[in-house]
C-alpha cells in the first residue's frame, strides 16, 4: 500500500510539472547538408538556424554544406531556440593579378551589393571584393525576429555603405540579415470555456497557458474572464512567445457565505455576508460599461455599509447603489487579512 502511495504522489508530481516545461523540440541532423536546406529544415521546426563560416575548402563539392551542428542530433531545445550551424567556403587556387598602385590607392576596395544574399554568400562577396571579411563581422546584426518577408531565410535585407562606396578596413558597416516568421492574431476568447479557449488559440498557430481564479459562483466554473495579449495582438508564429494566458474562474468553496438581492422598493441591491473571521471590508471592482458617463469622482458602484441585520443573526448588510447596469468583482477582505473574490451580476440599475 505504501509503495502504491509513493508511486501515485510521483505520477502527480510529474502531472503537475508537466505545464510549467516550455515545448521542447528535437534537434534533426544536418551535418553534410547544403547550408540553405539545412537552414530551412531548423527552421521548418520553429527554431533559429544560424550560420558560421569556420575556414575555407578547395573542394568546390564540399564548399556550402554543413560540417558540424550544435545542439548535436538528437538534444532537445526549447522552442524558437537556436542550432548554430557550420560550413566551410571554397576558395581557389590563388591568380595573380596586377594592379596599378595609383588605381588602387586612389579607390581602394569598393562595397559591393550585398542585398538579398545569405551568410556564405555575403562572406563570398567580401572576399571577391577584395575585402577582409574577419574585420567586418562585428559590424553585422542579425534580426532573426523579424517580420520583414523580403527574404524567408536568413539573408541581408539592409547594408552601410551602399553597393559601390569605397571602404577601408576601419569604415563603419553595418549589414542587416533577417529571418521572415509568419505571425499568428490572437483571438478574442473572453465568454467562452477554458476549453474552448484552448482551442481557439491552438486553431489561431498560438500556444495558451491557463491562469485559473477562485470563485464562490458555481456557474462561473471554467468561464474565460480576461486573457494576455489583448485580442488583436500579432504573435510570431514557432516563437518562445507565442503564449496566451489565459484567465478564467474554477468553483472552490469559501468559508463565507454570501448573498446578494435586488430590491424593486429601494432599487438597490442587498449585499448579505456571513461567516469567516469579522469585520468585513468590501470594496467593488468594475469596468465602465460603453456609453456610460460619470461625474468627476463619482462611481459605478457604490457599497455602503449599513447594520447588523436584525432578523437574520450573525448576516453582515451592505446596500449597494449601482447607477448602470454592471458586472462587479467584489473583494472582501476579513479581519484576518484573507481576502475573498465573488462575481455579482448587477442587471438593474438604480434610477
Amino acid at each position: 500500500m505504501k509503495k502504491r502511495l509513493i508511486l501515485a504522489v510521483a505520477v502527480l508530481a510529474v502531472c503537475f510539472s508537466l505545464p510549467a516545461q516550455a515545448q521542447q523540440v528535437a534537434v534533426p541532423n544536418v551535418v553534410g547538408m547544403p547550408a540553405d536546406q539545412a537552414i530551412k529544415t531548423i527552421q521548418s521546426l520553429g527554431l533559429r538556424a544560424p550560420v558560421t563560416v569556420e575556414g575555407m575548402t578547395p573542394d568546390q563539392k564540399q564548399a556550402g554544406k554543413i560540417t558540424k551542428q550544435n545542439p548535436s542530433p538528437g538534444q532537445k531545445v526549447a522552442a524558437g531556440g537556436a542550432v548554430t550551424l557550420f560550413t566551410v567556403m571554397y576558395q581557389a587556387a590563388p591568380v595573380k593579378v596586377t594592379v596599378a598602385p595609383s588605381v588602387m590607392a586612389a579607390f581602394g576596395p569598393v562595397m559591393p551589393n550585398l542585398v538579398g544574399m545569405t551568410f556564405p554568400q555575403a562572406y563570398a562577396a567580401f572576399k571577391k571584393a577584395g575585402l577582409d571579411f574577419e574585420k567586418y563581422r562585428s559590424r553585422y546584426t542579425w534580426k532573426d525576429d523579424s517580420t520583414d518577408p523580403k527574404c524567408e531565410e536568413s539573408c541581408v535585407v539592409s547594408q552601410t555603405p551602399a553597393p559601390g562606396t569605397p571602404v577601408k578596413p576601419d569604415t563603419p558597416t553595418v549589414l542587416a540579415f533577417n529571418t521572415y516568421w509568419p505571425m499568428a492574431i490572437v483571438p478574442d476568447l473572453k465568454n467562452l470555456t477554458i476549453d474552448q479557449a484552448i482551442q481557439k488559440c491552438k486553431d489561431a498557430g498560438l500556444g495558451s497557458r491557463s491562469m485559473p481564479t477562485d470563485t464562490a459562483w458555481p456557474e462561473l466554473s471554467g468561464k474565460v474572464y480576461g486573457q494576455s495579449p489583448a485580442p488583436g495582438t500579432k504573435l510570431r508564429r514557432g516563437g518562445a512567445s507565442n503564449f496566451v494566458d489565459i484567465k478564467s474562474y474554477v468553483y472552490k468553496e469559501s468559508a463565507l457565505e454570501v448573498k446578494a438581492q435586488f430590491m424593486p422598493g429601494a432599487k438597490t441591491y442587498l449585499l448579505m455576508v456571513k461567516g469567516g473571521a469579522q469585520p468585513y471590508d468590501v470594496v467593488a471592482s468594475y469596468d465602465v460599461p460603453k456609453g456610460v458617463k460619470t461625474a468627476p469622482g463619482q462611481k459605478i458602484v457604490t457599497i455602503i455599509n449599513l447594520t447588523d441585520t436584525g432578523n437574520a443573526p450573525g448576516w453582515k448588510t451592505y446596500r449597494i447603489v449601482n447607477i448602470a447596469p454592471v458586472e462587479a468583482t467584489m473583494i472582501v477582505t476579513d479581519a484576518k487579512g484573507r481576502k475573498h473574490n465573488y462575481k455579482l451580476h448587477l442587471t438593474q440599475a438604480n434610477k
